[in-house]
């Protein structure tokens, strides 16, 4: 039997009961997880955006608008939902109410243009597509070429007014009934919730499937047992919530655990610690956890920018001090044989480039140096690209 460390033995603990759970009752999803608290736990806050907040209670009933209005409208399980969204309360209201109807909904990335936009849309063939104000003129330039009738497709948060000629979602919904609808509990774990896209790097997206089962999973694992989220924590995402980060390891966690999600519509590094501020006024028992700074590191934060940022809160300083914080922002530790390795170089440059004598410098020294490190980089990555 292998030896844990008591923190390791305390992950595995947490992670266990966690699936032992998941695994007892075959009858669960987003939607069963949302009704639950819900009725357990009303009056708590489960979203903070802007300058707003919902309730679980008013959460379940946003999502009940949707579940409640595409039932009515015929969604069947199984049918698929596109949503090309930015960041916002609706996106995590339509996403709940289609996953009580165990219909799946295919998380388009709104950055996507022309073919690849087309691609994504063919690959998942949605029965009904919701667009935002924000993404409008993406999907305007793409409408004729997907074929879709004009009472399939809706816009909602369209601030700016633009013209269409589409559906307006939420005028539509707001006579709908705020109740449970009575296929909820239709749910199974092993129903698709999700279609997320891959980024496309390598050539078109290409859509993942995405179980109630593996969310619940990887919000097990990494959310509740290795980031130990509690029901009073307030879990901020800054990146997009079409991310598997985002919507499929924070999301679960927080669903979960009854803890609060706080949501920005885009990633600001200005802004950033000014919202985990403002959250943590409005919910004096939020923990700032480490997965919020990676998630800024993951969408694109600079080390530099994210240092300082840490550097004006030093609790976090602790919180940091571990081998997954990123690169840069830890306290200084040992470097690894690796690290040593892949550094000696770049400080081999510094060295050479002291100046030796007031206003003097190396640099001669320094391009002998700079040279020596191309040819063997180079070499080294010819070598890789041989077959064996």
């Amino acid at each position: 039997m292998p030896k844990y460390t008591p923190k390791e033995a305390e992950f595995y603990d947490r992670f266990g009961k966690e699936m032992g759970k998941t695994l007892s009752n075959p009858n669960q999803s987003i939607g069963t997880s949302i009704e639950d608290l819900a009725s357990n736990i009303p009056d708590k806050d489960a979203l903070l955006f802007e300058d707003s907040s919902w309730t679980w209670k008013e959460f379940n009933e946003e999502s009940n608008l949707i579940a409640n209005y595409f039932l009515n409208s015929g969604l069947e399980p199984g049918n698929t939902v596109a949503l090309m969204l930015e960041n916002s309360p609706e996106y995590l209201f339509y996403t709940t109410g289609i996953n009580k109807l165990q219909g799946i909904s295919a998380l388009l990335n709104f950055n996507l243009r022309k073919q690849a936009l087309i691609h994504s849309f063919k690959l998942v063939e949605p029965k009904w597509i919701i667009v935002d104000g924000d993404s409008l003129h993406n999907f305007v330039e793409i409408v004729e070429e997907l074929g879709y009738p004009y009472e399939n497709i809706y816009v909602v948060n369209n601030a700016e007014r633009i013209s269409h000629d589409f559906k307006d979602l939420q005028s539509i919904v707001k006579n709908v009934s705020k109740k449970n609808p009575t296929t909820t509990f239709n749910s199974i774990i092993r129903q698709t919730a999700f279609y997320i896209f891959t980024s496309g790097t390598t050539g078109l997206p290409k859509a993942c499937v995405m179980e109630n089962y593996k969310l619940f999973v990887q919000g097990n694992f990494l959310g509740i047992g290795f980031a130990n989220t509690q029901i009073n924590d307030v879990l901020y995402i800054p990146t997009p919530l079409y991310h598997n980060l985002a919507i499929g390891v924070a999301w679960p966690a927080i669903f979960r655990t009854g803890a609060t999600v706080a949501i920005k519509k885009r990633f600001s590094a200005s802004e950033y610690w000014k919202d985990i501020r403002k959250f943590q006024e409005e919910n004096p028992d939020i923990a700032p956890l480490l997965e919020p700074i990676r998630l800024a590191h993951n969408a694109g934060l600079r080390t530099r920018r994210l240092r300082m940022l840490v550097e004006e809160d030093p609790k976090l300083t602790e919180r940091l001090a571990s081998p997954w914080a990123p690169r840069g922002c830890a306290p200084e530790r040992r470097e690894s044989p690796v690290e040593a390795r892949r550094s000696a170089v770049p400080r081999a440059l510094q060295a050479a480039a002291a100046p030796t004598a007031p206003g003097g410098g190396a640099t001669e020294a320094t391009g002998a140096v700079g040279r020596a490190y191309y040819r063997r980089e180079r070499h080294r990555r010819r070598c890789r690209r041989l077959p064996h």
